[in-house]
């Protein structure tokens, strides 16, 4: 039963990583398009209640800092995350070293490559 929590973390945190990289993704957005007059005019959304945003960063409160610290700086490559997370699920037989090696030899961020070191040392 154990074993199967621990390798829903990955998951869980690719899936979390890849939220929080949209997220960053459609603010910029939303703000790099906003026309030269409206730059004083306040936004139409309303801001996040405080039980909304306890509800957004619950999942994540009991991870360790440095996990989430790495989940955050590989959030802003989310097609790289994308990538990784297939790639080490095409890669499962390789640990330690081996894959310490085989993951310096891809082309992604050092953020992205130190999370999938980070997601090996977690699984059992």
């Amino acid at each position: 039963m154990i074993t199967k929590e621990v390798r829903i973390v990955p998951s869980a945190l690719l899936i979390f990583t890849l939220f929080i990289a949209s997220s960053m993704i459609v603010v910029g957005f939303q703000g790099s398009n906003a026309p030269a007059a409206d730059a004083g005019a306040p936004t139409k959304t309303a801001p996040m209640s405080e039980n909304e945003l306890k509800a957004l960063v619950a999942p994540i409160a009991l991870y360790p800092d440095n996990l989430v610290g790495e989940v955050l700086a590989a959030a802003t490559f989310p097609d790289q995350v994308a990538i990784a997370d297939y790639w080490l699920q095409q890669h499962k037989n390789l640990t330690g070293n081996a894959l310490v090696q085989a993951v310096d030899k891809q082309s992604w961020n050092a953020s992205v490559k130190g999370l999938t070191q980070s997601l090996n040392t977690i699984l059992p």
